[in-house]
C-alpha cells in the first residue's frame, strides 16, 4: 500500500503485458495496403483547436488576431495553413494598391487603390499615355497653327524693338549725333552741319562751348538709349511670357484630350482623378520633356550637365495586385522587420545613392492585406525590431513603409516617406506554448492584440474510429510524398508506435513529423 498526495491508500499491482502494450489487429482495416484507401479530407485530432481558428479568422473586431500554441512535429503550420486557405478562397479579394508620385510634394508618394486586378491596367494606360503624348506633342508644335501663332509673337517683338531703336536714332541726329553700332556695342558721334561724322581730332578742333554742347546732347541721346533698352527687355519678358501660354495652350490641347478619356473612365474615383488633374498640370508645365532637344557643344562634352529628361514621375509602382479570387494567405518564413513592412531600394549612380516611388517594395504585411499572414513566433521574436515593429503596425492599423536606420534615429538624410496603407490583415502566431506564456507574461501589449489563443492537442483517443482515421492520415502521407503504400500490418505497428509516443495505451500522438518520418525510413528499406 502507499499513499498519494491527497492522503488516499493506493494499490500497487503488477501489470500484465497485455495491459501495458494494447495490440492493433491488421484484421480490423478492409483494405490491403493504403493505395486503396481514399485520401483524407479533413484534419483529425484537433477539433478544439480548428474550432478556435474558425472563430479567430471569423471575427473582424481589433485585437481579434491569433496565437496558435502546438509541438514541434503536430503539423501546426500546414493545418492551419490549409484550413485557412480553405475558408479564405470563399472571401472576398482585396483590393490593388498602388504607389503614384507626389508632384505637390516629392517625397511622399501618394496611395492609389484599384479593385482587384485593375491597377495593372491602370499602369498600362499611363504607360500608353507617356508614349503617345511623346509623339503627339512634337507633331502638333511642329504643325502649321502653333509655327504661324509663335512667329506673330516674335515679329511683333521685333517690330516693337526696331520702333524704339528707329525713335533713338532719329532724335539723335536732330540733335547732330550720329548712333553707330559696332562689335563693342552702339557707340555716339557728332556730325558736322553737312552729316558727316567727326573724328577726334575734328572733335578737339570745335569751339569750347560747341563741344560741351555736344557732350550734353550725346548725353540726352545716352539717356534714351537707356530707356529704350529697359523697354526692350520689358518688351522681351512680355513675348517670351506669350510664348509659355502659347506653349501650354498648344500642350494642353494635346494632354487634355487624351486624359479626359482617363478621367471619364474613372469619374467615380476622386483620388485617381486628382491625380489625373496633377498629371495634366505637371505636363503642361514641362512641354519641353517631350519636343526634341537641339543638342550644343557644352552637352556634347559634358553630357551630365544637362541629363535626358526623365519620365518616372507619370510611372506607376503596382505594389500588390490581386489575380487569385479569395483572400490572400501569407506565410512568411523570414520575418523580418523589411520583410514584414517593405522596403525602399536605391540605385547607385556616379557614387550616389538615389531612389524614387518606384523602388518601393511590398512587404508580407501588404501582400497578406485584406487575408490572413502567417507567422512563426520564434523566429519572429529573434529578428531584430520586427515583433515591436508588428505591434505598431496593428495598434496604428496601417502599413508604414521607413528605414529601420530612421526608427533608430541613425539617419537624418532625406528620404522618401510613403503613404501609409490601411491594414485589414489578420495575423496567426504559431509557437510552442513556453512562448505564448513568456509572451502573456512579460509584454502587456500581447493580450490586447492576440485575443485568440488555439491550443493544438498532444494526442487524441484511441477508439476504432480514430484508427481508421489514422489509417487514412499515414495513407495520405505516403502518397503524398510518392511513398510506397503501406501493408495494413505496417499500419497497425505504426498505430501501436503512436500509442507508444503518447505515453497512453488508450491514446495516439498526433507528432505527425515524427510518423510521416517513420514511414519514409520504411520506404527507403523497402526498395
Amino acid at each position: 500500500m502507499t499513499v498519494n498526495k491527497k492522503g488516499e491508500n493506493m494499490t500497487i499491482r503488477s501489470i500484465p503485458a497485455d495491459e501495458a502494450y494494447h495490440h492493433c489487429d491488421p484484421e480490423e482495416f478492409a483494405f490491403e495496403t493504403t493505395e486503396e484507401v481514399e485520401d483524407l479530407t479533413r484534419f483529425i485530432g484537433q477539433n478544439r483547436a480548428l474550432e478556435a481558428v474558425d472563430f479567430g479568422i471569423g471575427i473582424r473586431h481589433e485585437g481579434f488576431n491569433l496565437f496558435v500554441i502546438g509541438p514541434e512535429g503536430s503539423g501546426r503550420h500546414s493545418v492551419v495553413q490549409s484550413f485557412i486557405n480553405e475558408k479564405a478562397g470563399k472571401e472576398q479579394t482585396p483590393n490593388d494598391w498602388c504607389y503614384v508620385h507626389n508632384f505637390k510634394d516629392p517625397h511622399k508618394p501618394l496611395t492609389l487603390e484599384f479593385p482587384p486586378g485593375k491597377s495593372l491596367i491602370f499602369k498600362q494606360e499611363m504607360h500608353d499615355l507617356i508614349d503617345m503624348l511623346k509623339t503627339t506633342i512634337p507633331a502638333i508644335f511642329e504643325g502649321e497653327d502653333y509655327r504661324a501663332r509663335n512667329k506673330a509673337i516674335n515679329d511683333n517683338l521685333q517690330q516693337k524693338i526696331e520702333k524704339l531703336y528707329r525713335g533713338v536714332d532719329e532724335r539723335a541726329k536732330g540733335e547732330s549725333i550720329s548712333v553707330v553700332r559696332s562689335e563693342q556695342g552702339i557707340l555716339f558721334a557728332p556730325m558736322d552741319g553737312s552729316g558727316k561724322t567727326l573724328d577726334a581730332a575734328g572733335f578737339r578742333k570745335q569751339p569750347e562751348e560747341v563741344r560741351k554742347k555736344i557732350e550734353k546732347a550725346i548725353e540726352k541721346v545716352q539717356s534714351e538709349l537707356q530707356q529704350a533698352i529697359h523697354e526692350v527687355s520689358i518688351l522681351k519678358r512680355n513675348a517670351e511670357e506669350q510664348s509659355r501660354k502659347l506653349k501650354k495652350e498648344t500642350a494642353g490641347l494635346a494632354v487634355s484630350h487624351l486624359i479626359d478619356t482617363l478621367k471619364t473612365k474613372y469619374k467615380d474615383q476622386e483620388k485617381i482623378i486628382e491625380y489625373l488633374d496633377n498629371i495634366e498640370k505637371e505636363i503642361t508645365e514641362r512641354v519641353d520633356d517631350f519636343l526634341p532637344r537641339s543638342g550644343t557643344q557644352s552637352e556634347m562634352f559634358f553630357p551630365m550637365a544637362s541629363p535626358a529628361p526623365s519620365f518616372n514621375q507619370y510611372e506607376v509602382n503596382v505594389l500588390v495586385t490581386r489575380e487569385k479570387e479569395g483572400a490572400p494567405v501569407v506565410y512568411e518564413d523570414m520575418p523580418t522587420y523589411q520583410n514584414l513592412h517593405g522596403r525602399i531600394e536605391h540605385k547607385a549612380k556616379m557614387g550616389m545613392l538615389s531612389t524614387n516611388f518606384t523602388l518601393i517594395q511590398p512587404g508580407s504585411l501588404h501582400q497578406a492585406n485584406g487575408g490572413y499572414l502567417i507567422l512563426d513566433a520564434r523566429r519572429l521574436l529573434i529578428q531584430p525590431f520586427a515583433y515591436e515593429g508588428l505591434k505598431r503596425t496593428l495598434r496604428a492599423r496601417h502599413i508604414r513603409i521607413e528605414p529601420v536606420e530612421r526608427l533608430l534615429g541613425l539617419m537624418s538624410t532625406v528620404t522618401l516617406e510613403p503613404n501609409p496603407i490601411p491594414l485589414q490583415t489578420k495575423v496567426v502566431l504559431i509557437g510552442p506554448p513556453l512562448i505564448y506564456y513568456l509572451l502573456n507574461y512579460y509584454d502587456p501589449e500581447f493580450q490586447s492584440l492576440f485575443k485568440v489563443q488555439a491550443d493544438f492537442e498532444h494526442s487524441m483517443d484511441r477508439t476504432d474510429e480514430n484508427q481508421q482515421l489514422f489509417a487514412a492520415l499515414l495513407a495520405t502521407l505516403a502518397k503524398d510524398t510518392k511513398l510506397l503504400p503501406l501493408h495494413r500490418t505496417g499500419v497497425a505497428r505504426v498505430i501501436e508506435q503512436a500509442a507508444r509516443e503518447a505515453g497512453d495505451c488508450e491514446k495516439l500522438s498526433l507528432h505527425i513529423r515524427e510518423f510521416a518520418d517513420l514511414i519514409k525510413e520504411a520506404d527507403y528499406l523497402a526498395r
